[in-house]
């Protein structure tokens, strides 16, 4: 299993209701009906909008070049991560169930 299909089953596994498809572009995952991602469909590499904590995503935007704010959604809450091999895929996924909390803790 590559990784992206590993990211995308975590994405699923998180989310707790049905996944939002907007067009043939996003998908969203929910928590407590809150978004903590948005999946950039049919994107190579895989595209992924995150919560993040503003100074976490400073940092890693800082550090790594597949890490920048968001384009399509609020930058201060949100980071967009490119799965290039660059982010460890531990460290993605950590930074997915950080996404959750996020969401769930300050909602938009």
């Amino acid at each position: 299993m590559t990784n992206d299909y590993k990211i995308k089953d975590l994405l699923q596994t998180l989310s707790d209701s049905q996944d939002q498809r907007f067009g043939d572009k996003f998908m969203a995952y929910l928590v407590e009906g809150e978004m903590f991602a948005l999946e950039h469909l049919g994107t190579r590499p895989l595209q992924l909008d995150i919560r993040c904590d503003r100074l976490l995503a400073s940092k890693l935007q800082e550090e790594y070049e597949s890490v920048m704010p968001s384009k399509d959604l609020t930058p201060r809450l949100w980071t967009t991560i490119l799965v290039t091999g660059q982010l460890e895929h531990d460290f993605i996924q950590d930074l997915l169930r950080q996404a959750v909390v996020q969401a769930q803790t300050n909602p938009a």
